[in-house]
């Protein structure tokens, strides 16, 4: 039977196949719906469950440990060339920061909890002009100062 992906309740995806198929700290060849093959090390395995009198395992997918091949100095990286730094040793090439993420802009949101739904322009006992949702106004004592 092939290994193949799953994705578990949570959201991850593992690697689904025979308990004798599967062990932690090995790789194995996990096939693709589209029948690629893709080879996975796996990290850890889930409890073996029985499918159709078959012992089935989830391989939990990580890292491989370190090797020489994924190891590179940063000066290697950088093509020999580090403006004003001096060498600092080795990294993994995919723990090398990526792109920062772009912020998405905050749009109107109630000025008293932050809620992004349902809420209403309104002014305060001093006139004092702002947003407020349906739960904060039912509460109260409502001041944008």
């Amino acid at each position: 039977m092939d290994i193949t992906y799953r994705k578990t309740r949570n959201g991850q995806w593992v690697a689904y196949g025979p308990a004798d198929a599967i062990t932690a700290g090995t790789v194995v060849t996990v096939t693709k719906k589209n029948g690629e093959t893709k080879e996975e090390y796996i990290e850890s395995v889930g409890r073996p469950f029985e499918v159709n009198g078959v012992k089935m395992v989830y391989g939990y997918i990580g890292r491989a440990p370190v090797n020489e091949s994924q190891v590179v100095g940063l000066d290697d990286f950088f093509g020999g060339f580090v403006m004003g730094a001096e060498p600092v040793g080795r990294v993994r090439v995919s723990d090398l920061p990526a792109a920062p993420k772009r912020r998405k802009p905050r749009g109107r949101m109630c000025d008293a909890c932050g809620e992004r739904r349902g809420y209403i322009e309104a002014t305060d006992m001093s006139g004092l002009a702002g947003l407020i949702c349906g739960v904060c106004d039912r509460s109260g004592g409502l001041s944008f100062a």
